[in-house]
């Protein structure tokens, strides 16, 4: 049975975060998506950003806001006009930071605002436009029915990366990593380094990741964290774009 209990949340830098709570699927099947978070679910997100006006609006508008009630914006100490466009298109939560804390810096502020709001599920989503916000119901809806604690969105299932745009080099570079963390952390991860992720609000209050590097390590970092606390993560084929708008 769907519980009646969550918040889903989606953040980054350059990430969008939605927070949500979670109802009646029965209603929300009925009504095809439709229904408000009064049915399925009640949405903040948090959208960790640097430099992202141009692609911001885009992503925003790929946001399924069916199930999404409200927005997080984090901007790491950008120097376009982030800030002016997220206000611009209604975004109400937005921190800024006074100086550039980095990727992972980035992170912990929006995770620690998410969970401060009562989230339940908590997802990071770029706003560079490279993740599609359209897995968001798929993400979600594993978590919410307690299939699995974490859910990532993988490039590399279904040759998203390279149809998106990826480098043969990092390709090639992300195979061979992705097998030596496989062996080290004895997982089976189609990769490690994907910005697309979403948690359930129970793994991140059980690891202590604000003492994770505030550089790009720190998705690593979490994940390693995750594997002590969870047997095994979902992981989604998801469509990488790497064009900039």
């Amino acid at each position: 049975k769907f519980k009646i209990k969550s918040k889903i949340f989606l953040l980054d830098s350059t990430t969008i975060s939605l927070c949500l709570n979670l109802f009646d699927w029965a209603k929300y099947k009925a009504h095809k998506g439709a229904v408000k978070m009064h049915t399925l679910l009640d949405y903040d997100g948090n959208l960790p950003a640097y430099n992202a006006s141009k692609t911001l609006l885009k992503t925003y508008n790929e946001i399924p806001f069916d199930i999404v009630d409200e927005v997080i914006l984090v901007d790491d100490n950008s120097t376009d006009n982030t800030i002016d466009v997220a206000k611009s298109i209604g975004i109400v939560h937005i921190i800024k930071h006074e100086n550039n804390t980095g990727y992972g810096g980035n992170q912990k502020t929006c995770y620690n605002k998410a969970l401060g709001l009562g989230a339940d599920i908590i997802i990071m989503l770029h706003p560079d436009y490279q993740y599609t916000p359209k897995l968001i119901h798929s993400m979600s809806y594993l978590i919410a029915n307690d299939l699995y604690p974490t859910v990532l969105g993988s490039r590399i299932l279904g040759k998203g990366a390279l149809k998106g745009g990826m480098p043969i080099y990092k390709y090639i570079s992300n195979r061979i990593l992705t097998f030596v963390q496989n062996v080290l952390m004895n997982q089976k991860l189609s990769e490690y380094h994907s910005g697309y992720r979403a948690y359930s609000k129970e793994v991140l209050q059980n690891i202590d990741f604000n003492k994770n590097s505030d550089d790009f390590i720190f998705d690593n970092q979490l994940l390693a964290q995750i594997f002590v606390v969870v047997p095994s993560v979902c992981v989604l084929p998801n469509l990488s774009r790497r064009h900039r708008l």
